[in-house]
């Protein structure tokens, strides 16, 4: 297995393990098109663009959604990542929103600091069904 393939199965497992199992749409300025799908295939993909052109792969934007309330409601969270032939796929920096919200971003020093799917779940939290009596709403069923 050649190094980019190692590099490609460390960051899908990394990125498992901090619980995005989702697709994923990789973005790059040298790109014409989105990539989108998979993280390997997206990842894949990258690199043999990057091989046909003879060019390394620099800097993209890794996008994906964690589910927050229902399976219409997500949080956007997107990945800047370089990759260095040396140390691999570098993420430095992290950012996060939801509902449209202004995005919350965070500088990554290493990759023990991103954070996982849950973590931002728990960075919003969810309306609770009595949210409207305390704000003096009157209750209905059904909302």
């Amino acid at each position: 297995m050649d190094k980019i393939t190692q590099d490609i199965n460390a960051m899908a497992v990394f990125m498992r393990q901090k619980g995005y199992t989702g697709n994923f749409t990789l973005e790059a300025d040298e790109l014409r098109n989105k990539f989108t799908g998979d993280i390997r295939r997206v990842l894949t993909a990258l690199s043999q663009h990057a091989a046909q052109q003879e060019t390394p792969m620099g800097s993209f934007i890794l996008s994906t959604f964690a589910q927050y309330n229902h399976h219409q409601d997500y949080i956007k969270t997107q990945f800047y990542i370089s990759h260095e032939p040396k140390n691999g796929f570098v993420i430095s920096q992290q950012h996060f929103s939801h509902n449209a919200q202004y995005p919350t971003r965070m500088h990554i020093a290493s990759h023990h600091q991103v954070l996982g799917s849950q973590a931002l779940i728990n960075r919003y939290p969810k309306p609770k069904p009595w949210d409207d009596l305390r704000k003096g709403r009157p209750w209905r069923p059904g909302r």
